[in-house]
């Protein structure tokens, strides 16, 4: 249907529209269409049918100006697929299976194929083993007319830790590289799998939220949890972030996620044992940021100190210089100590 026959959903999408992975991990392709769609909803192909396929886009035509996780394969602005036989890649994946995604000839006959409308209504690549690092951006070709409809996702392959797990209305947490997400029982209604990715640098927590805007003086690593929807119910979870050495007190934890349009909000904030901990009813970018006002006083009151005990040390070296004989009864004042000491113990 069109975007007023679907609402309050979309015309046709890919399911997790931005989905990480690792190297080395596994992504199982599969989808479903339909032949009983109802004849006067609008759509591509043949009325009543439902068909998809995944096409790597075709190479940048210019500068998209946002952080990517390694290499760019195919272009977020194009509406244009890629050749097969290109120099790109999707997953380093074999041409068979780029094939076998762009025109399903795996599981088809023969039949109107030009927009897909004599392919199977179901579609399983299988488990393929993901071995390249970078950022793919594919779509279908058969649900974009390059005006109000396109099938557009990418997928974020990068070699930082990451880890999922399926939590429920039990509780859980989910650990990667000293970060966590918990959930106490009773917060998540349904099953949820969430996921954790932590970035070493901020290239990698751009190529997610599509923004070169990031908080100043991070002091722990970008931690990425999904989904960013974790209840409808608006249960909460605890963010723990790992703090650097010497990163202070005056701390805060900042969120960014499409909700926020992914500017970063400051979080409340309580700082324990090296970690920063802040609640959330949603997923995101988290990051651990110190205060710019607070380092410059840190360094303010270091640099006073530092002042003052030269100024002290050189009065000192002076007056000694100056007063002749002073240093002498000034040491010997000190020897005395110890022996007043003992004196006055001896009274007691």
């Amino acid at each position: 249907g069109n975007i007023v026959q679907v609402y309050p959903g979309v015309e046709y999408d890919f399911v997790p529209d931005v989905l990480l992975a690792s190297v080395n991990s596994y992504i199982h392709v599969q989808w479903t269409g339909s032949n009983t769609n109802p004849q006067d909803n609008a759509g591509q192909g043949q009325a009543g049918t439902d068909r998809s396929n995944i096409v790597l886009l075709r190479s940048p035509n210019y500068p998209e100006g946002n952080g990517r996780a390694g290499p760019s394969n195919g272009h977020w602005g194009n509406n244009y697929p890629a050749h097969l036989d290109s120099n790109q890649t999707l997953l380093g994946w074999s041409r068979v299976d780029r094939q076998a995604l762009a025109v399903l000839d795996n599981l088809q006959r023969g039949g109107e194929m030009s927009e897909l409308d004599d392919a199977g209504t179901y579609f399983d690549l299988g488990p393929r083993k993901v071995t390249q690092v970078g950022t793919y951006y594919y779509l279908c070709t058969r649900n974009n007319n390059f005006s109000n409809r396109d099938q557009k996702s990418k997928i974020i392959v990068q070699s930082n830790p990451y880890s999922n797990m399926r939590v429920g209305a039990l509780g859980g947490s989910v650990t990667v590289s000293n970060n966590i997400i918990s959930f106490t029982p009773a917060a998540l209604t349904s099953p949820v799998i969430v996921e954790i990715v932590v970035f070493q640098n901020t290239s990698g927590a751009q190529a997610i939220t599509n923004s070169a805007n990031t908080p100043d003086n991070p002091v722990s690593q970008f931690t990425w949890v999904g989904p960013q929807q974790f209840s409808s119910s608006g249960g909460m979870a605890t963010i723990q972030l790992e703090l650097t050495e010497g990163s202070g007190l005056d701390v805060q934890v900042y969120r960014a996620n499409e909700a926020s349009g992914w500017v970063y909000q400051a979080l409340d904030t309580t700082i324990a044992n090296g970690m920063a901990s802040a609640q959330t009813s949603s997923g995101g970018m988290f990051v651990a940021a110190s205060s710019k006002t607070a380092i410059a006083a840190i360094a303010t009151v270091l640099v006073v100190l530092v002042v003052l005990a030269t100024i002290i040390t050189v009065t000192l070296v002076v007056y000694f210089r100056v007063k002749k004989g002073a240093w002498g009864k000034f040491k010997t004042a000190v020897k005395s100590v110890p022996k007043l000491r003992r004196h006055v113990a001896g009274k007691v």
